[in-house]
């Protein structure tokens, strides 16, 4: 998809956290990720009113968040020194105090940002209160809602995927016979699949 349609999501988005009081949100969760900024690549994303999204990834996924990326700038956390290339964006620490060092850098008040809390575990949620020092407002189903309303070019998408699973499994379904081992056809159809885009 085109970097314009990241835009408008984007837009949407602002707009629904102006409507709770927030003025940011951490995006978590590599399907609400990919959503937003083309890549599950990235650990988290920090999006706000004034700019963004910010995608905090691992050093090791770093490059994979730079292709992939269809809008924003991506930073790289490594909780060790390391050498690093020239085009390499890396801070020192550990995820949630590079965010909490963001968060200070673009002028965002923590109490000010919503967080996708359903797609945090225990620990994460728990070091992500102790980095911001608050208890971050849910908004997830604000992400969901969003995410629930589907654009032309979403619906074009799965009309395809749609037409992709079907024509390959009619393939398959054709090579049934008594004696094929499932895992052969489970092979063929993926085989199918891939071939098909």
């Amino acid at each position: 998809m085109n970097r314009e349609i990241y835009l408008k999501r984007i837009e949407k988005l602002i707009g629904g956290l102006e409507e709770m009081g927030l003025r940011g949100i951490v995006v978590t969760g590599s399907s609400n990720l990919l959503y937003f900024t083309g890549t599950d690549a990235a650990s988290l994303a920090l999006i706000w009113d004034g700019g963004g999204p910010l995608l905090i990834t691992s050093r090791l996924e770093y490059v994979r968040a730079l292709e992939e990326a269809r809008i924003g700038e991506v930073v790289a956390y490594c909780e060790v020194e390391a050498a690093t290339a020239p085009y390499e964006k890396v801070v020192k620490g550990d995820l949630y105090s590079v965010l909490r060092r963001e968060v200070e850098r673009v002028g965002l008040e923590p109490s000010k940002l919503g967080v996708t809390l359903s797609s945090l575990s225990y620990e994460s949620y728990s070091r992500l209160t102790k980095a911001l020092g608050i208890s971050p407002k849910d908004a997830t189903q604000l992400v969901k809602d969003l995410r629930a309303v589907k654009c032309r070019e979403e619906v074009s998408l799965i009309e395809k995927a749609a037409r992709i699973a079907e024509e390959a499994l009619r393939k398959a379904l054709n090579h049934l016979e008594k004696g094929v081992r499932e895992c052969d056809v489970a092979a063929l159809l993926a085989s199918e699949i891939r071939r098909r885009g």
